[in-house]
């Protein structure tokens, strides 16, 4: 019974247009004022408003995504992010496989950042810029879409609402980045090529990640089971 007036208290609130409305104005007004914390109602009108393929949904995740970029982007730069931002300075008289950790083996941030180093004339707060734009168009764009479909603006939310993504983000940790990068993977874990193409990449961004290999092969020899079962069900 609790489960039911759950389930119809929370249809209510999404078919309920002035609610919506009202999350959207708090959301914007809030912004105006304080941008970070204005994203909070924003991300909550995003999942009341359950619209498939909604443009204003795309708009105000975009408007999100800015935000959060834009106020890491402005972070004092410090402890780790120093030592990642002295390292992108490096490539002006060395290449990505020479800065690379683990040997040389982990060297993927490192390519990337290269483009950005020419294009920006060496800009350290484009390196931080970029990469951060990239995180959060992979949260908000792929992965919280891929694991909940119907709910991505509630996971969206929680995800801000845990203080490491913000903190983590704000330190460029390639742990943190690659483990972005396997969640991407996991997304695309039915498109076998993608999957696993994503997953090398990030393993070249952190070697750590080659733990999650596991994760991967027993995903699939589980399908392979599934579909085995299903073959002899039908037989």
């Amino acid at each position: 019974m609790e489960a039911n007036l759950s389930r119809n208290y929370e249809k209510n609130i999404i078919t309920n247009k002035n609610g919506k409305v009202i999350f959207l104005f708090l959301g914007l007004a809030l912004w105006f004022v304080i941008p970070i914390l204005g994203i909070f109602p924003l991300l909550f009108f995003v999942h009341l408003n359950q619209k498939q393929d909604s443009k204003l949904n795309f708009l105000v995740n975009l408007l999100v995504i800015l935000t959060i970029t834009i106020f890491v982007s402005s972070v004092d730069i410090i402890s780790d992010l120093a030592v990642y931002v002295s390292n992108y300075e490096l490539l002006g008289t060395k290449n990505p496989f020479e800065i690379a950790g683990g040997g040389g083996f982990e060297f993927a941030m490192w390519l990337f950042s290269y483009p950005i180093y020419l294009l920006s004339g060496g800009s350290k707060y484009a390196f931080i810029f970029c990469w951060s734009l990239a995180i959060n168009l992979a949260t908000f764009l792929i992965i919280t879409k891929a694991f909940s479909p119907k709910k991505y603006g509630l996971l969206a939310l929680f995800i801000v609402a845990t203080p490491n993504f913000i903190t983590y983000q704000a330190f460029l940790l390639r742990q943190y980045i690659a483990t972005i990068i396997f969640l991407i993977a996991l997304a695309y874990i039915d498109k076998k090529v993608w999957m696993w193409v994503l997953y090398l990449l990030s393993v070249l961004t952190h070697i750590a990640n080659i733990l999650y290999l596991p994760i991967l092969i027993l995903y699939n020899k589980v399908k392979i089971f599934e579909s085995k079962v299903n073959v002899f069900l039908v037989v």
